[in-house]
């Protein structure tokens, strides 16, 4: 519903006695025309416009504030400090204030429009840009970033300058009902309201600019619907290293965006969306920290990002992890990442709720809401305070029209073509914020993959694009439509033919900007090595190394060197990030990955873990070595593995394979390696150990009771320990070599299963046994012939 018509009877009644007040001088203080409660942004720019214009300058008009407007009209900032609370206004917004001539008192050194717009997937790394290169000259940048401090000051100013409208600030309304009937006039329809001073106002049109919490709504009894999101918006004034200044950059993390705004002077402001939780832990931690942290928010996994969230219990801890993990995870081009965060304005961390509301109706009789009395939204793509000004953009318009054809302003006729032109509009964009929340708000599943597919797709689509930034930028939706489609056909050739040339990156793993390989590198594996002994590869040169080294590795399991062939091309690009990211959600897996140890005969000393203590770690580890007669120095090296962090990873996962045998105590033997890659496969989920693992039941010549066996003992054994217990990757055996053995597995809930030796030794005596009690019955069976 636009606008309630309600007591309809007695409007028309009165109109004819209240026409004679209109537009001409007040017979007493405290009757007014326009009676607007609210100094904000949207409160002040309806009271400047209204006495901008020659049609409606006459109105008699007062302003009701609770707060000291004093200071914001004669605000005096200083260059070197900025205000946390900034708008990004569209075009549009702009187009208003200068209409009103407020744009004339803005500290224009103090605004930094910005013509660039960098948005990205923090999961999958998908990207979209706008820039005003789709928009016509009109347009000659996309928003511009200014203090809502500022705006305010401006719009005080020219309202100072154009006179005539009463500011009654550093008061409250206590109380609104409705006037009397006195003699000659019926003021029984006319909002009637009581402030904190004394002063009694009755209004011929009440405004409610007065936030989210509106009284003037609650008057009207207009319900207001809608739902809290359970997050905080973070927002602090940040120092910049040197970079691209007229560049606005927003992060999707599944806790929320982070977006960085341009300031002047290498200023820029931050709006982190997040959990409360998160939300005050990032305005108490140091400046230090929290400066990391933000740099962090653009360029770290969300993994990372996780374990950081938990970090902090001492002073630097999260800026060493920051450091240390942005020196293993490079921006291949920084042009798509923001200019680096250096410090922290003081005093400028603050954090508010965020929710969705929407009212059920703009106006009522003799009662018009404007911005967040009439709608609040999500600040993810910045249109909060842009929708309040284009409600005052059009109540203006219904209003000055009113007065031009001798309406009554109060009247509903004279309100509802504000209502019917904004509710639509508000109510499209509310609903599309929200649904955009909810679809970054997920962390996995097929949504996820979709998402970042039409991300990348709307990339390629300039037609669409233009159409989203006009309409972002404030223009009618009919003409941006038609617009926009202008050439889409065009757009949609070229998009395809440039989608077809790019290859999927993996949905893990640190997405810090896009990376752009060219399709020689990618395909053809042209490039430098990235570690020593690497053997860059391209996607045809993968192909084949995995069909040949696992046709081989199938034929002949043996041959070690194919396994690891198939382990590495196999195990990329989603597994090995898998492995990796496990590893990064703990202390030791963490420790493991910045200090890269090798386990080796070398490092580990096989002689003095011979000397450990009966049953620990170290001790049983060593007696493993010797009773199968292996060395920890045969794992091959990492070849095909294009990265130099994850080509650690596998190294690892190799050189630790051992430790997994001596812990469950499983041998060297085809069974006993089954049995231990079906672990691993439940553990880890790791290609090469599943298709070893379904060896079992393929081209291996397993006996058949051994099988049997593996079937119905080791196998489930190994899917119960491996799926319930903790992940053996980011296990730092080093320091666990003198723990007891039994503790440990305890610790990583895993039991140890059957020997297979000793199934082996019962088998062999089951055998003998049989021979012999075979042979007992063939000599019976000789003796009873004989005789």
């Amino acid at each position: 519903m636009y606008c309630r018509f309600t007591s309809l009877r007695r409007t028309t009644v009165n109109v004819p006695r209240l026409q004679r007040l209109l537009s001409a001088p007040a017979s007493r203080d405290d009757l007014y025309d326009v009676v607007i409660v609210g100094g904000g942004v949207a409160g002040l720019g309806l009271g400047a416009a209204l006495k901008s214009s020659p049609v409606t300058s006459r109105l008699r008009i007062a302003l009701v504030e609770g707060m000291d407007l004093g200071s914001s009209k004669n605000w005096a900032p200083t260059n070197d400090s900025y205000s946390n609370r900034v708008v990004s206004l569209t075009p549009a917004s702009v187009k208003l204030l200068k209409e009103t001539g407020a744009w004339d008192h803005i500290k224009q050194e103090r605004t930094q429009p910005f013509d660039d717009m960098q948005v990205w997937d923090g999961l999958t790394g998908a990207r979209i840009e706008f820039n005003t290169g789709a928009l016509s000259p009109q347009y000659p940048s996309i928003a511009t970033i200014v203090e809502t401090l500022n705006i305010q000051h401006a719009l005080l100013n020219r309202i100072d300058e154009l006179g005539s409208v009463d500011i009654i600030d550093k008061t409250k309304v206590v109380k609104i009902g409705h006037g009397e009937e006195t003699g000659d006039l019926d003021f029984s329809t006319w909002p009637q309201l009581e402030l904190s001073n004394g002063r009694k106002l009755t209004a011929r049109l009440l405004i409610g600019a007065d936030g989210a919490n509106s009284p003037v709504r609650s008057f009207a009894k207009i319900e207001s619907r809608g739902w809290d999101y359970d997050h905080h918006g973070v927002v602090a004034t940040l120092k910049t290293e040197s970079g691209r200044s007229a560049v606005a950059w927003q992060r999707f993390l599944p806790t929320g965006p982070i977006a960085m705004l341009p300031l002047p002077n290498g200023y820029a402001t931050l709006v982190w969306t997040t959990t409360p939780a998160l939300a005050a832990k990032l305005k108490a931690m140091p400046h230090a920290d929290f400066a990391a942290l933000v740099n962090a928010g653009f360029r770290l996994s969300d993994v990372d990002l996780k374990y950081l969230y938990a970090a902090g219990a001492t002073e630097g801890e999260v800026k060493e992890q920051c450091e240390w993990r942005e020196s293993v995870v490079k921006a291949d081009n920084r042009e798509f990442l923001p200019p680096r965060v250096v410090a922290i304005q003081e005093g400028s961390r603050a954090s508010f709720p965020l929710k969705m509301r929407h009212a059920d109706s703009y106006c009522d009789e003799r009662v018009a809401l404007v911005g967040d009395a009439a709608h609040t939204t999500h600040p993810l793509a910045g249109q909060g305070l842009n929708q309040g000004l284009a409600d005052v953009q059009s109540l203006f318009k219904s209003l000055e029209n009113a007065v031009t054809h001798g309406q009554d302003v109060g009247s509903i006729h004279a309100l509802e073509p504000y209502a019917h032109e904004r509710y639509f509009e508000n109510h499209v964009t509310l609903g599309a914020i929200d649904k955009l929340h909810k679809l970054y708000s997920l962390s996995s599943g097929p949504l996820v993959t979709a998402r970042s597919w039409g991300l990348e797709v709307v990339n390629e689509l300039d037609g669409l694009k233009t159409l989203f930034m006009k309409r972002a930028a404030g223009e009618d939706l009919g003409k941006a439509v038609g617009e926009g489609l202008k050439g889409m056909a065009g757009s949609i050739i070229g998009a395809g033919l440039r989608l077809g040339a790019k290859m999927s990156r993996p949905a893990s793993g640190p997405t810090v900007g896009r990376r752009q390989f060219s399709m020689s590198r990618r395909v053809l594996g042209v490039g430098e090595p990235l570690y020593p002994g690497h053997i860059p590869t391209g996607v045809f040169e993968k192909i084949a190394l995995t069909i040949g080294s696992a046709a081989v590795s199938l034929k002949n399991p043996y041959r070690g060197d194919m396994v690891a062939v198939l382990g590495e091309t196999t195990a990329t690009p989603y597994f090995i990030h898998k492995l990796r990211d496990i590893m990064l959600q703990s202390e030791s897996g963490r420790q493991i990955l910045r200090e890269r140890p090798r386990i080796t005969s070398t490092t580990l000393k096989l002689e003095d873990l011979r000397q450990l203590p009966s049953n620990s770690v170290g001790r049983e580890y060593a007696a493993w070595l010797d009773a199968e007669g292996v060395s920890p120095d045969t794992r091959a090296a990492v070849k095909y593995i294009d990265d130099e962090e994850l080509a650690y990873v596998m190294q690892r996962y190799r050189e630790s394979h051992d430790f997994y045998h001596a812990v469950t105590g499983l041998p060297i033997t085809v069974d006993g390696e089954l049995a231990l890659k079906w672990f691993e496969w439940a553990n880890m989920g790791l290609p090469v150990a599943a298709l070893s693992a379904l060896a079992t039941f393929g081209p291996l010549k397993v006996k058949k009771n051994d099988r049997k066996r593996l079937v119905q003992t080791y196998i489930p054994w190994a899917l119960k320990n491996g799926m319930n217990g903790r992940s053996l990757i980011d296990i730092y055996w080093e320091n666990e070599l003198e723990t007891d053995v039994d503790d440990l597995r305890r610790r990583l809930n895993i039991t140890k299963p059957p020997s297979l030796r000793e199934a082996y030794k019962r088998a062999r005596q089951e055998m003998k046994q049989g021979a012999r009690d075979e042979m007992a019955k063939l000599k019976a069976s000789g003796s009873n012939v004989s005789m």
